[in-house]
């Protein structure tokens, strides 16, 4: 199947990074699913300080990036163009979104909205099948419907029980053992239903999964959503080699 053929799935960096970067943190799984998918990348709308991890290892690889809008001269209107422009480049279905830290409390947010019917201005038929979400720390970022939207999300952190079991897609968490985000990880995840839900608990910190064996879980368990969720593969998973470190 030819790339702009494959089912597409949104990859969301975390904060205070960029997609460049979120590439190769993810370059595990693109490798061993790269026959089933196009994974594509955007970076968020405002400038940010490096995240936790990024550096030193990052540190010529600026700028960097954040979803959160966090100062009132900020449109929060550019967070939903930004996305919108990225849904409608030519390419083949959007089936899944897969979030990083605060890429996914919007990987959650599109999800929710979605459900509600409140993406449909973004592109006409979305519907994605699945969520992905590792270090996805609770609270949910949605887009903003007008420029003083989302603002201070950072700051929200109390229990909204509008959430509760609310967002009804099959739904994959990665919740490092080590990570320190890890309590509002598990705040996330109460926001999906626990039937279509499946966690992950690698020894990990604030980070995507290295380990092949751990990687390999992520990657069956992205498969298996993405079948609940009612899609196809044209080419079945076979045993491949994981690249290079």
């Amino acid at each position: 199947m030819a790339d702009n053929e494959k089912p597409r799935v949104l990859m969301l960096h975390g904060g205070g990074t960029s997609a460049t970067i979120f590439t190769i943190q993810t370059r595990k799984v693109l490798w061993a699913l790269r026959k089933y998918f196009d994974f594509q990348f955007l970076d968020a709308p405002w400038t940010s300080p490096p995240g936790p991890g990024v550096l030193p290892v990052f540190a010529e690889a600026g700028p960097y990036y954040r979803w959160a809008r966090w100062y009132e001269n900020e449109d929060g209107n550019l967070l939903r163009e930004r996305v919108k422009s990225k849904l409608n480049e030519p390419g083949g279905p959007w089936v899944g979104v897969l979030g990083f830290s605060q890429g996914g409390r919007l990987a959650a947010g599109l999800l929710w909205e979605q459900e509600r019917g409140k993406l449909d201005d973004l592109l006409p038929g979305l519907e994605f099948k699945f969520g992905v979400f590792v270090g996805a720390s609770y609270p949910v970022l949605h887009l903003s419907h007008g420029p003083k939207g989302s603002f201070n999300e950072r700051d929200r952190r109390d229990w909204d029980p509008k959430y509760l079991h609310s967002i009804h897609v099959p739904s994959v968490h990665c919740q490092g053992r080590s990570d320190p985000v890890l309590p509002l990880a598990k705040l996330m995840e109460q926001c999906f239903d626990p039937k279509m839900a499946k966690v992950l608990t690698p020894d990990i910190p604030h980070q995507m999964p290295l380990d092949e064996e751990e990687n390999q879980e992520l990657c069956d368990a992205i498969i298996e959503a993405y079948r609940e969720g009612g899609g196809i593969l044209w080419v079945e998973p076979d045993d491949v080699q994981a690249p290079p470190p």
